[in-house]
């Protein structure tokens, strides 16, 4: 019974694997060392240009992280530019899922973490980010007016801001009206309120608010960036969420089971 439940698990993980992978289009694992390019292992293809403040080789969830240090500066950031291949999926698919894995140490009142949006106008732009008031992470979504639109800004029972890796996940779905918040796995926060994509996209950062006048730095470090055009369900959200060394573990022993109970059939 535990090798068919081991093998249940690992198969499992295994098809959601599979599932998050097909709509994938960009994947940033921030494991370079060296040089001023992070490279996008997704589709889309769209490299983004490393800010000389910006720390590579921090200790991450998988591999190395980068390290943002409160800088709203050109320096400060991991600049993608006008990621068309990126933002044409996306306004084609009128939905989105941003995942990452963050360690959060700043203090700003409210630091965007993934910026895609529009870099001459003040509000058009869809973001995740930090939110001090209440020490956890938020989702917004704007179309160039700073009201009416849903922000998801959950209060946690424990502040996030702990020298922690957390994983979050924000889901905007502009055809069907909803967004939602993950934070590691577990969806906190909702809506359902009227909402559309941004009208113009020319731009994608890392490390701060990317709009006419750059502001909210992050200040902490980021790991496994992945954006897809496509609502990821919660079990699918629930894989990305579990760190390594758990994730392994779980297909080994799955594997491990698989090969037990083939050597017990062929006896």
């Amino acid at each position: 019974m535990k090798i068919i439940h081991l093998v249940a698990a690992g198969s499992v993980l295994c098809l959601c694997s599979a599932a998050v992978q097909a709509a994938l289009i960009s994947h940033y694992t921030f494991d370079e060392l060296t040089g001023t390019t992070a490279f996008d292992s997704g589709t889309a293809g769209v490299n983004g240009a490393i800010g000389s403040g910006v720390t590579m080789g921090t200790p991450g969830v998988f591999g190395t992280a980068f390290t943002f240090n409160n800088d709203s500066s050109q320096a400060g950031v991991v600049d993608m530019g006008d990621a068309t291949a990126v933002f044409s999926a996306i306004t084609t698919s009128q939905t989105v899922t941003i995942s990452l894995w963050v360690n959060w140490t700043g203090a700003g009142a409210r630091d965007s973490i993934v910026f895609l949006g529009d870099n001459t106008a003040t509000n058009r732009y869809l973001d995740v980010g930090t939110i001090t008031s209440t020490n956890g992470f938020y989702g917004r979504v704007r179309n160039g007016v700073n009201t009416g639109f849903p922000d998801l800004l959950p209060a946690p029972t424990t502040g996030l801001n702990n020298g922690q890796w957390h994983h979050v996940a924000y889901t905007v779905d502009a055809a069907a009206d909803v967004t939602q918040l993950y934070v590691n796995g577990a969806l906190v926060g909702s809506t359902t309120t009227a909402v559309t994509l941004p009208s113009l996209f020319n731009n994608f950062e890392v490390g701060r608010l990317g709009r006419g006048v750059p502001t909210d730095a992050f200040a902490g470090s980021v790991d496994e960036l992945r954006i897809y055009d496509t609502i990821l369900s919660g079990e699918e959200i629930a894989v990305l969420a579990v760190p390594e060394p758990s994730f392994s573990m779980l297909l080994g022993l799955g594997g491990a089971g698989l090969v037990l109970r083939r050597r017990r059939a062929a006896r």
